[in-house]
């Protein structure tokens, strides 16, 4: 399992090494002649590998998704019980009141108890012996307008719809852990591409201890720390039925984009505080932006935005 080496907050983290990239820039006449790679088109590329980390979920949106295909297990296994509950109705009807307790055993009922917790080994057990158990007494189950004979298909049907919503949560929460793993895998390469050139600096300005400072990374995080402010909201459209997921978010100033989750809600994490101007997009809407939005130090600005069909 992947582990942070940076020891800061993912946010904080991403400020502080904009903010060093950006002083790179500034003296990179300094730093040129020391190591040949050190040019603009390398800064672009260390401020593009920052926005890639930004840019990949974090676990608000990565663990949405797994409680929703959790909801849905949820869901399905409270079926998988109810239909065994009908089941015992129809094995009452068929058989004798002495026939019935060890004909519950063989239909699952042993397995019922723990299924009620949503444990769902056993409710797999518990709809596995009662597909059996129909198949195996479906003669009797049926007969004198017992059962109907559309009820083995549905307990199927129903068992089968289990077993897909489980085998996709499972692949939710795997596919979330290696999300999770590749957000702190970019993070790290951040955070190792920034002390690489903090590192470096220190020797380009052995002369120099203001500038030596500037290059440090307990000075980067005492900006980001005295700076810190965030930009929240919420894009909505006069249309009900819109899809509100994937508005672009876009601070001119800095270059920082977010986009909207499927609620339409947006979240910066972590700004310079400052005023900026805000274009918010996509394709098939009026661009808008507003001018001057203010920020200021340890505040979370609300901006919401109504979006109209071009």
């Amino acid at each position: 399992m992947a582990k942070p080496i940076y020891p800061c907050k993912q946010s904080e983290l991403y400020v502080a090494a904009q903010i060093g990239w950006r002083n790179f820039l500034l003296l990179l006449s300094f730093f040129s002649p020391f190591k040949s790679l050190y040019d603009t088109v390398f800064q672009a590329a260390r401020i593009a590998q920052i926005k890639a980390a930004k840019n990949l979920p974090d676990y608000s949106v990565r663990g949405s998704k797994v409680t929703q295909k959790h909801k849905t297990v949820i869901k399905k296994a409270k079926t998988c019980r109810t239909r065994f509950q009908s089941l015992k109705s129809y094995i009452n009807g068929a058989f004798s009141v002495d026939e019935r307790e060890s004909l519950y055993q063989e239909a699952g009922q042993a397995h019922y108890a723990e299924a009620g917790k949503n444990n769902w080994e056993e409710i797999d057990n518990l709809m596995t012996d009662g597909n059996n158990f129909i198949t195996a007494h479906l003669t009797e189950l049926t007969a004198a307008n017992n059962m109907p004979a559309a009820f083995q298909t549905t307990f199927a049907n129903d068992y089968d719809a289990f077993s897909t919503a489980l085998s996709d949560f499972y692949a939710e929460e795997e596919a979330e852990r290696q999300a999770a793993a590749n957000k702190i895998n970019a993070n790290n390469a951040v955070h190792e591409a920034l002390m690489l050139m903090l590192t470096d600096a220190q020797q380009i300005f052995v002369d120099d201890e203001d500038k030596r400072k500037i290059f440090t990374f307990d000075h980067l995080m005492s900006l980001v720390t005295n700076k810190i402010a965030d930009l929240t909201g919420n894009v909505t459209t006069l249309v009900p039925t819109d899809v509100l997921s994937d508005f672009e978010i876009h601070i001119i100033e800095t270059d920082d984009f977010v986009l909207t989750d499927t609620d339409g809600l947006y979240d910066f994490g972590v700004l310079a505080a400052g005023t900026y101007n805000v274009k918010v997009s996509k394709v098939g809407f009026v661009t808008q932006t507003i001018n001057n939005v203010e920020i200021l130090t340890g505040t979370t600005k609300t901006l919401d935005i109504v979006m109209l069909h071009a």
